[in-house]
């Protein structure tokens, strides 16, 4: 019941403000705690890619989906042509490219 509230005043806050990248990090991490479907998460994501891009934790979300979707050229396509900076608990990037490869 506490997800279901959270993920309702997270969408909320994104829908007040669509140009930070952060909410939709927090977002992404409370739909997959409460079980939403990768396909709707990634649908949020990429409609508000312009925005996601511009954090790298939020848009390795983006493209952790994709892989997760067997979307693995766009994938691939993401990783190649965007430099991933260094951030805590961002170590699994590298598993990401393997896994799109």
């Amino acid at each position: 019941m506490m997800i279901t509230a959270a993920i309702i005043n997270m969408e909320k806050a994104v829908s007040l403000n669509n140009q930070d990248p952060r909410y939709f990090y927090e977002l992404d991490i409370l739909y997959e705690i409460g079980n939403v479907s990768a396909e709707k998460r990634l649908i949020v994501l990429e409609e508000n890619h312009k925005t996601v891009i511009q954090r790298d934790d939020a848009f390795s979300r983006e493209i952790i989906l994709l892989v997760q979707s067997g979307e693995y050229h766009k994938a691939i396509e993401h990783l190649t042509n965007h430099h991933f900076h260094t951030w805590e608990g961002g170590g699994q990037i590298h598993q990401v490219y393997v896994n799109a490869h």
